[in-house]
């Protein structure tokens, strides 16, 4: 929420102005893309050093060694840790209101001080749910799929 209202209230502050939609993307990209570099970072120190020393022997440069042996490891055994950020950046998104853009959650608030009903707050628990349901099947799916590379290779 800081980092949002740094960027929609700072940069203006300094001369830059920048539509409240980009504001919000350019907030989510920052905060989250230091979580999965760490995500990855520490995927990567947990490989056996034997890993980089083989590819080394074998010739393979740096370049390769990281694309082809060290980063699909990395990213598998990382898989429910990455899957935990992504379902928490959904439901990060409703952090938008703080910078005056319209999300679910508010349109929800809305409706039911409007209405005086509870229902909406039950189908908007139940979109989340969904999403971050399809998102757990989704990287499932790619985690057994990586395994299966990984037996026929």
């Amino acid at each position: 929420m800081l980092q949002l209202f740094l960027i929609m209230y700072g940069l203006p502050f300094i001369g830059i102005s920048i539509d409240r939609m980009m504001v919000a993307y350019i907030g989510f990209i920052i905060n989250y893309s230091a979580y999965f570099v760490e995500i990855i970072r520490a995927g990567v120190e947990s490989l056996p050093k034997d890993q980089f020393e083989s590819a080394q022997m074998m010739g393979a440069s740096s370049y390769k060694t990281y694309r082809y042996i060290i980063l699909p490891q990395a990213i598998r055994t990382q898989f429910p840790v990455i899957t935990n950020e992504i379902i928490t950046l959904i439901k990060d998104t409703s952090l938008v209101t703080v910078i005056a853009i319209s999300d679910l959650m508010r349109n929800v608030k809305e409706i039911v001080s409007r209405d005086f009903t509870i229902s909406p707050f039950i189908i908007a628990s139940m979109f989340y749910l969904l999403i971050s349901y399809l998102i757990v099947k989704i990287f499932r799916y790619l985690e057994n799929r990586f395994d299966y590379l990984e037996i026929t290779t």
